[in-house]
């Protein structure tokens, strides 16, 4: 039997998918409801946080296919992207706020808008508030300022005694119990790499493939394989 929170929650879905569905037949009528419900799906706007974020938009913004806003939320990019790429080429898709480059990826909002990996960047390079370095990257927000990563790796807020040296330091992980280790005490976990055999600190660790730093660093077989019948050898 369905719990009354989960019915509720399965009912507003539902309204906020015909929501959508409404305002995405009305804007591109040769869609159908098939159509969007894929490409929500694509897009990762069928369920959840993204499904209400893009009812609200469309709700406030009906044009939000056409105007190419870039301080629209990510799934509204998203989805301009995918209905694109099926040959709407009616749609505009909102460009960086910093280069113009039209992606996928717009992760932060700046002055002129949502920004790409790069421009984000270069938006968060600042002068820091403690050593003076300009130009730097800012690892954090503090009374006086933004401070760069090296002060934020000493900072009073970060560091801690670590558990095995004593020094005070940085944590890069945590002991069963809570207490902090620093990198130079922290030894990386070893796991079975798939090509060597090898019980090794894994540089891919996946949910396809474990690899060891030596086999990674390697031509990999099917790799060298693929050169060597390329070559003629």
């Amino acid at each position: 039997m369905t719990r009354p929170r989960e019915r509720r929650r399965a009912e507003h879905r539902e309204t906020l998918r015909r929501a959508v569905l409404t305002v995405l037949s009305t804007t591109l009528p040769e869609l159908s409801d098939a159509e969007i419900g894929a490409a929500l799906q694509t897009s990762c706007a069928s369920t959840g946080i993204a499904l209400k974020q893009l009812a609200d938009h469309l709700a406030s913004h009906p044009d939000a296919l056409f105007s190419g806003d870039p301080y629209c939320p990510t799934v509204v990019i998203r989805l301009t992207h995918t209905l694109h790429e099926a040959g709407h080429t009616v749609v505009v898709r909102p460009g960086c706020g910093g280069c113009g480059s039209l992606t996928r990826a717009l992760p932060r909002f700046g002055p002129e808008g949502r920004l790409c990996q790069m421009c984000a960047v270069r938006a968060s390079l600042d002068t820091c508030a403690r050593c003076g370095r300009v130009d730097t990257r800012i690892a954090a927000r503090r009374p006086e300022g933004g401070i760069c990563y090296p002060c934020y790796r000493v900072d009073g807020d970060v560091v801690e005694d670590c558990a095995q040296c004593g020094r005070r330091r940085m944590p890069v992980t945590r002991l069963p119990d809570g207490k902090p280790l620093c990198l130079g005490c922290w030894t990386q976990p070893r796991h079975r790499c798939d090509l060597c055999g090898q019980h090794a600190p894994a540089k891919v660790n996946g949910p396809e493939e474990t690899i060891c730093r030596d086999c990674y660093r390697s031509p990999r077989p099917d790799v060298a394989a693929l050169a060597a019948a390329a070559s003629g050898y």
